[in-house]
């Protein structure tokens, strides 16, 4: 029986379409509200918005941009940490008050194009039927030269069977011819979709492609397969080479019986035709295993190009799949975000991951209270005094011998002073902004130690400061209290001092000057 009519209706179902490719609505590239406070993330570059700097209590997003699911899984972190106050502790605990004081992917798979493999032209077909056999036999032709009558073997029964191996030969040479076609259909509908989707998947693949490039890719990549499955079925096809192959079958056990229904005697008279029908049927056993092979490619194609298909869906079922935000909750009190972002690729498994960042975003500044230390300049003068010879001589009364005039001079004489300085400052809010770094103004109140005759004397220095090159350094204005030594006894400069006096009499008196300092931060 000829199954022409199954041929047929495969190829007809594989050149149709069956399904019109639908638009796929895709997640956004970002959140449709890009207003307000934002810091942006590009998780392509690993590149942010230069703002780090915010107020208490801003309503700030953190949002990251073109993220592509089908190739990385994407971790991001963000964590609060109270700015801790550890210039003031450290500067109280240096004079022992601070007990007293202070109390945390889609796999993604690309599709190969799958490789088809070539297929042979459609065989030879059959011998020219059964006449040759039925003459040379029914004519005696073997009589001769003596040998036997074998016309009496081709009874009716065996003519039957040569006429159905001939009948079966011609349906096996165009069910061949059919098969080879609707493969080589299959074959051509898979390049072909291959072909289109290849580039796609490349982009797709990409691990540093924008949203606005990858996006349309998928749309492309989604249209251009959806319906693959339907397009490449071969169900019938199977089917076909299931009956094709039952064709083949029923020839090899046709041939089988027919040539077993001769005498040893007369089985040479069909040898040659027999063998014409079993060269045709060997060389169609092995096309056939050519063509299963060249459906198994073919299905493998189709099946990765459905798995990708699925993976790209799933992971397109995510509004937030080009993107993610976390909105951060309003602080009340000076606070360092540390904000990161883990990337890993999806394959291999064991793929490490790679860290964007770390940015720290400030709310509210940095420490209210920082230490810095530096040098500091004030207007209050330096003096110290001691006995110095003079020229001049004097006799004592009683005495005849004359001895130097010791008078008042200058140890040390300077209209100002330069000491060190440990800077305590208090940061009171932002003045100006400085090309992005805050410049902020401070209350300071320092400690200076002023070394004389080989002992410290504690001076301090309280004023305003200026934070620069985000609060590292400070300058200084305001006023500078040190002792100042001042002669007693209604001793000036120059003044002439008692024989029995060794030294001036002085004390120490406290005084404010201007004062002026360069520190940097310490804590």
């Amino acid at each position: 029986m000829r199954r022409h009519l199954l041929f047929f209706l495969a190829l007809l179902a594989l050149r149709t379409s069956l399904v019109e490719a639908q638009n796929t609505t895709l997640p956004l590239c970002t959140p449709l509200d890009m207003t307000g406070k934002i810091f942006l993330i590009d998780a392509t570059t690993g590149s942010s918005t230069s703002k780090l700097q915010y107020g208490l209590k801003d309503q700030v997003r953190v949002i990251v941009i073109n993220e592509n699911r089908l190739v990385n899984s994407y971790k991001l972190t963000v964590t609060p940490q109270e700015v801790s106050e550890v210039g003031l502790t450290s500067f109280l605990g240096s004079f022992g008050f601070t007990q007293a004081i202070l109390g945390t992917a889609p796999a993604s798979d690309t599709a190969k194009r799958a490789s088809a493999p070539a297929v042979s032209s459609a065989l030879a077909g059959p011998p020219g039927g059964i006449s040759s056999l039925q003459r040379n036999m029914a004519s005696g032709a073997q009589k001769s030269k003596g040998g036997p009558d074998c016309s009496k073997e081709l009874t009716p029964l065996k003519l039957g069977e040569a006429q159905r191996i001939d009948e079966l030969a011609s349906d096996i040479k165009d069910g061949d011819n059919d098969l080879t076609s609707l493969v080589k259909g299959l074959q051509d509908s898979l390049s072909s979709v291959a072909s289109n989707v290849a580039p796609l998947q490349a982009k797709m693949a990409s691990p540093s492609i924008a949203c606005t490039d990858l996006r349309p890719a998928i749309q492309s990549f989604l249209e251009a397969v959806s319906d693959v499955d339907k397009k490449l079925a071969t169900d019938n096809v199977r089917k076909a080479l299931r009956d094709h192959e039952h064709d083949l079958v029923e020839q090899e056990n046709l041939l089988r019986h027919f040539r077993r229904g001769f005498s040893s005697t007369c089985l040479g008279t069909v040898l040659d035709w027999l063998g014409d029908y079993q060269a045709q049927l060997d060389a169609a056993k092995a096309h056939l295993a050519k063509l299963s092979a060249s459906v198994d490619d073919i299905e493998k194609g189709r099946d990765a190009l459905m798995k990708q298909r699925a993976v790209v869906q799933i992971a397109m079922s995510n509004t937030n799949a080009f993107f993610e935000e976390r909105p951060l909750v309003p602080y009340n009190l000076p606070t360092n975000v540390t904000v990161t972002l883990e990337i890993t690729a999806n394959t291999p498994a064991s793929a490490a991951a790679v860290t964007k960042g770390p940015w720290v975003l400030n709310f509210g500044g940095q420490a209210r209270f920082t230490i810095s230390a530096g040098i500091a300049w004030s207007g209050l003068e330096d003096r110290t005094f001691k006995a110095v010879q003079s020229t001049e001589t004097q006799t004592a009364e009683g005495s005849t011998e004359a001895t130097t005039v010791q008078k008042v001079g200058f140890d040390k004489d300077s209209s100002s002073r330069t000491t060190p300085l440990v800077l305590l400052n208090t940061r009171i809010g932002t003045v100006w902004t400085l090309k992005g770094s805050a410049v902020d103004l401070h209350a300071s109140f320092g400690l200076s130690a002023k070394v004389q005759d080989s002992s410290t004397t504690a001076e301090y220095l309280a004023g305003f400061s200026l934070g620069l090159a985000e609060n590292r350094f400070f300058l200084t204005v305001g006023g500078y209290y040190g002792n100042v030594t001042k002669l007693e006894g209604g001793f000036t400069p120059g003044s002439t001092l008692p024989a029995d006096v060794k030294s001036p009499p002085v004390h120490q008196e406290k005084h404010w000057k201007p004062g002026f300092a360069l520190t940097y931060k310490l804590k």
